[in-house]
């Protein structure tokens, strides 16, 4: 795994060759990069989504294995960027494509951002510059401690203080809290952990598509084992959708998954050519 920060050609390019061998995963950074100057993506439409993964499923060479990177130190976390409604939506989505997911710590969580003063920026990026312009240039507001539990310093250390300030939303945000609860990001991520060891989503085939700005839906299937497919509002307003088209399935599918705004359950049947999902809802549905 390599890291190379450039235009999808050159990343490309990285795979190797016939005659040369390149590294086996350079980042796939196409979730990070596409996007303003200041990484926002919070109003980005289903259209936007679909045109992320085509980029990188068209351009990987023949054989190649694909990876996904939603967020990583030197940007915005994925909750600040795509918005904190999208957290679970984000990771299903990195988790149910294929090949490999990469998160970077406290993603599963769903940790945000905490905006760091000047006094106690530690970025050297940050601290050559000068207190009027350092947010520009400051890494720090997605470095902050992981949140462990509720306890001093988010559990984190035992020091009076730590290396950056740590986010006061540890108190909720943390993964003693997130275990214990029926619902919540880290049990998401969980539930998605698991799902990958399926052959469908270890071996199967992609099929992706939107309807209109609101609906993504993505496939995976493999002769003789249960197709998944996920749907997703990345908007916020309800919407009803047919899907069979963009995705070439029909019939009725069982709830697998659902992210913590969804109030379905497992187990609820969920019809591709007449379905609704509320706002930023997120639901992973399995054949029989």
């Amino acid at each position: 795994m390599i890291e190379t920060w450039s235009s999808i050609d050159e990343v490309m390019k990285m795979y190797g060759n016939k005659t040369v061998n390149g590294a086996q995963i350079p980042f796939n950074f196409q979730f990070i990069s596409a996007g303003n100057d200041n990484q926002i993506n919070t109003d980005l439409p289903a259209g936007g989504f679909t045109k992320i993964i085509k980029k990188w499923m068209d351009n990987m060479p023949s054989g190649k294995t694909a990876n996904w990177v939603m967020g990583n130190h030197d940007k915005r976390r994925v909750g600040s960027r795509y918005g904190e409604n999208r957290i679970d939506l984000m990771n299903m989505l990195q988790m149910f494509l294929p090949g490999v997911s990469v998160t970077y710590m406290g993603e599963e969580l769903g940790m945000v951002d905490l905006e760091i003063s000047y006094d106690d920026s530690v970025d050297p990026a940050a601290c050559n510059a000068s207190p009027d312009n350092y947010k520009q240039f400051t890494r720090d507001p997605a470095r902050t401690p992981f949140q462990w539990s509720s306890a001093d310093n988010a559990g984190f250390s035992n020091n009076s203080a730590t290396w950056l300030p740590i986010n006061p939303n540890y108190k909720t945000v943390n993964v003693e809290t997130e275990q214990a609860a029926s619902k919540s990001h880290l049990n998401v991520y969980k539930q998605m952990s698991q799902l990958r060891q399926t052959k469908t989503l270890q071996y199967g085939g992609l099929q992706y598509g939107n309807v209109g700005d609101n609906i993504l839906a993505v496939k995976r299937s493999l002769p003789n084992e249960k197709t998944y497919i996920l749907l997703a509002n990345v908007l916020d307003k309800a919407q009803k959708a047919n899907v069979v088209d963009v995705i070439k399935a029909s019939g009725s599918y069982k709830t697998k998954i659902a992210n913590i705004i969804s109030t379905r359950k497992a187990g609820d049947v969920v019809a591709l050519d007449n379905f609704d999902l509320n706002g930023y809802e997120a639901i992973i549905v399995e054949s029989d």
